[in-house]
């Protein structure tokens, strides 16, 4: 490329298409998943993202599964966890707005849509009663996959010598 462009989002575009290159999908379709607004401190939102886009290769209709919806939190784990099945059914309508035909789901999506941010709404007015069950090994645990995790992907991305 001429020097008076560049690429953005290079590294989450790879993650993404190491996700559907088994996938029998157009190159165009494969470039549109790619541009997915995926958070990858959510675990689910790239199985959220393959399963749709494994669904629209086979020509199927794709829908939320049942843990997309939401609950009240009453600690902040909850409360996180409610941020991410938010997350994920915002991922969801992205996708059904760049490969339409699933107008029941998407209903169905945007009034989840509507239920977890009236509960975000919630549990943000709310925080001073929620229960913090927070563990610094636990957490650190947790930090210490996530890292080993990154590593190995740029890992397999070194050419060998």
């Amino acid at each position: 490329l001429d020097g008076d462009f560049f690429l953005c989002r290079q590294k989450s575009m790879e993650i993404i298409a190491k996700q559907l290159t088994d996938l029998p999908l157009d190159i165009s379709d494969k470039y549109t998943l790619c541009m997915a607004p995926i958070s990858f401190n959510n675990k689910e939102s790239i199985s959220t993202l393959r399963s749709f886009a494994k669904k629209q290769s086979l020509g199927r209709l794709s829908g939320l599964d049942r843990k997309h919806v939401p609950k009240p939190a009453s600690s902040f784990e909850e409360f996180s966890k409610l941020c991410s099945i938010h997350s994920d059914i915002e991922l969801f309508l992205w996708l059904l707005r760049r490969f339409p035909g699933n107008y029941v789901e998407e209903q169905t999506a945007l009034s989840l849509q509507g239920r977890s941010v009236e509960l975000i709404d919630r549990g943000l007015a709310s925080t001073d009663r929620l229960e913090l069950n927070h563990c610094h090994v636990s957490r650190d645990d947790r930090l210490r996959k996530v890292v080993r995790k990154k590593d190995s992907l740029m890992e397999d991305d070194i050419p060998d010598i």
